[in-house]
């Protein structure tokens, strides 16, 4: 357990250190445009009174009224929280299969109801965020986050057992043998994911569209079911089949840019903050505006994720192969 944990601490933590650093003492320096001011007078403020919070992965159990260095580090708070407690959890049902999918469903079914009857409760929009109360009691709050985290678990260990991957009559084995199992799994899971995105669409243009439960299923079994989605397209690939996926997700293009994900991830709203605070004019928001805004985000983004990873995530990661996993040979 402890040695997993420092995999993963290892693997996080030097990166989360060298970006807050660069957001805290540079970035704040940086930019041209009429709200640098604003900018760079709050960000050493939160940084000073928060950074121990963001390293120590609990950024995402603040108070409502506190403001973080990091603010987008609460994903990563909340999946070590969920990834220390989950394998202790295991360690009760060592050789016990059945009982740690239960145990997870059973886990899953309390969170979505607590979410469902929260929600329900506050009233809160399919967006939410207009009420400061959901993003920091709730949205960032690893027991409403779990579920999608235990699905993915529990897909986990029907993969890993051997004797439901050498089954015929399991799923994987049906998907094996059916082309057009693989392609309706695909469509399937591609239906329930762009259900997901698009649910919200309605809500954006006008207030109120849709009844308080509805707003609260979809708070309590959105993110469950975005993951299920997931899970109907890549099954076909775990079960040895989607070969046009797989040639898509194994290109050399795309496993590059999977390389990029994480740094990209922790110095997205840097990149943004950038651009919008050295911004001297007012932006147009219309379509066209948004995707090439997007299009051109994206790519800036990866660029300045390059180097971090090259220069900090790739070296942390060949030590630590060269000092644990060589040693073990």
């Amino acid at each position: 357990y402890f040695k997993m944990l420092s995999h993963r601490v290892v693997r996080l933590l030097p990166c989360y250190i060298f970006v807050l650093l660069v957001y805290w003492k540079l970035t704040s320096l940086a930019g041209s445009g009429p709200l640098t001011l604003v900018y760079q007078s709050t960000i050493d403020g939160y940084c000073r009174a928060t950074w121990w919070k963001d390293l120590t992965f609990i950024n995402n159990l603040k108070e409502l009224a506190e403001n973080d260095c990091i603010p987008w580090g609460w994903y990563l708070a909340c999946d070590m929280q969920i990834f220390l407690i989950v394998p202790i959890l295991f360690e009760f049902l060592r050789r016990d299969f059945s009982g740690r999918k239960n145990l997870l469903l059973v886990l899953s079914v309390i969170s979505i109801i607590y979410a469902f009857v929260r929600s329900l409760v506050e009233n809160w929009s399919v967006l939410g965020f207009s009420d400061p109360k959901y993003f920091a009691g709730y949205y960032t709050r690893p027991w409403t986050r779990a579920p999608a985290y235990f699905i993915g678990a529990y897909l986990a260990i029907i993969y890993l057992d051997k004797k439901t991957q050498d089954s015929e009559t399991s799923i994987f084995g049906r998907l094996r043998k059916s082309i057009g199992l693989q392609i309706g799994s695909f469509f399937v899971g591609l239906l329930i994911c762009l259900a997901m995105i698009f649910f919200v669409a309605p809500e954006i243009s006008y207030d109120n569209y849709y009844s308080s439960v509805s707003k609260a299923l979809y708070q309590s079994l959105g993110r469950p079911l975005f993951v299920i989605g997931q899970i109907f397209i890549i099954l076909p690939c775990l079960s040895g089949g989607g070969k046009l996926l797989n040639l898509l997700l194994g290109n050399k293009i795309i496993e590059i840019v999977g390389k990029l994900t994480f740094s990209m991830y922790m110095i997205h709203i840097m990149v943004l903050s950038f651009r919008t605070f050295s911004e001297p004019n007012p932006f147009y928001l219309s379509h066209k505006n948004l995707f090439v805004d997007s299009i051109t985000s994206l790519f800036a983004t990866m660029l300045v994720a390059l180097p971090i990873h090259l220069l900090v995530e790739m070296p942390i990661v060949n030590l630590e192969h060269v000092l644990i996993y060589r040693k073990k040979k």
